[in-house]
């Protein structure tokens, strides 16, 4: 989970194999598998890292986040009937549902050629050939929690054919990955110069000011956020938004914070703003003032002071 927080101020953040082995089984002959068409050696197929990949954390399994265009020569070749080929990772993984795992990092991937999807390795050939060539696709997964922010660039797959490898897959440049967030803009809100005088009992308030909390520099993809609020010396009503001011402020005088006509509970976490875009977001609230007891000492001056923190979760 991705949290942030900062506190308002309310004043008056493969290598190919060069054997060929022969096995000898119910009368079949194997690991024949051969270059043909012209190819010499297996294609060099490079994709180019995405600068950074920004995920939500509430993304599902399974969900495809970025699809690559790689770039590389052709190969084809043939094998007998029952040798083996596909597409092994480098690491040795095994793909689930035609997709490998990028080591433990959360993310994996799928590569198409020459049209189609890749076969996994162990396919059995029936003795015709295979050709892989552009266009060469990856298309990147989320397949569980994300454990790293970052899969390292080189070699991570190839395509092989028993003793040959048609080509082999390469990472330019390392993949970073990123939880989708933002930065919150601190804000200091002028409640501006009251007299005692000006309230009209318990339950009145005064002027409120408007203020926002703004949401900067956020990524793509974030789908949903949650908020709280709490005041640094606690409230005098929670659920209706009124906060105590800060140790040494007038007593029975409070602010209330409110989002339009409603009060905004404090010391909860709340989920009525709407998902950020990319770039920055500003959410409107207000304060103002609030009587929250029968007597205020009207001796004391200028200490009317809140520090109300706001943690964001995004998800």
């Amino acid at each position: 989970m991705i949290m942030s927080r900062y506190t308002l101020k309310f004043c008056s953040t493969g290598v190919g194999l060069v054997a060929l082995g022969v096995l000898v089984s119910s009368g079949q002959v194997y690991g024949a598998c051969r270059y043909t068409n012209g190819t010499i050696g297996p294609a060099t197929v490079n994709y180019p890292s995405p600068k950074s990949l920004s995920i939500p954390a509430d993304t599902p399994n399974g969900t495809k986040i970025h699809t690559v265009n790689g770039s590389g020569g052709g190969a084809e070749f043939t094998c007998s009937s029952g040798d083996r080929y596909g597409l092994k990772d480098a690491l040795g993984a095994v793909a689930v549902n035609q997709i490998f795992p990028f080591a433990d990092s959360g993310l994996g991937y799928r590569l198409y050629s020459a049209g189609g999807p890749d076969s996994i390795y162990p396919v059995l050939s029936n003795g015709t050939g295979v050709r892989v060539g552009v266009p060469y696709i990856m298309e990147i997964y989320k397949i569980g929690p994300i454990k790293k922010n970052k899969v390292a660039g080189g070699l991570f797959a190839s395509f092989v054919g028993e003793n040959l490898t048609a080509f082999n897959a390469s990472l330019v440049g390392d993949l970073n990955i990123a939880a989708a967030s933002c930065d919150i803009r601190s804000t200091n809100v002028e409640m501006g110069r009251h007299l005692v005088s000006d309230f009209k009992g318990v339950g009145s308030s005064l002027k409120a000011k408007s203020f926002n909390i703004e949401l900067v520099g956020c990524s793509a993809g974030i789908n949903t956020i949650k908020y709280r609020l709490d005041a640094a010396n606690g409230s005098f009503d929670a659920g209706r938004g009124i906060a105590k001011l800060d140790a040494g402020g007038v007593p029975g005088v409070g602010i209330q914070i409110k989002r339009g006509d409603n009060p905004v509970p404090l010391g909860e976490w709340l989920s009525n703003l709407a998902a950020p875009v990319e770039g920055n977001n500003a959410y409107g609230f207000s304060a103002a003032y609030y009587q929250a007891e029968k007597k205020i000492d009207n001796t004391t001056v200028g200490r009317a002071n809140l520090s109300l923190t706001v943690t964001v979760n995004y998800l």
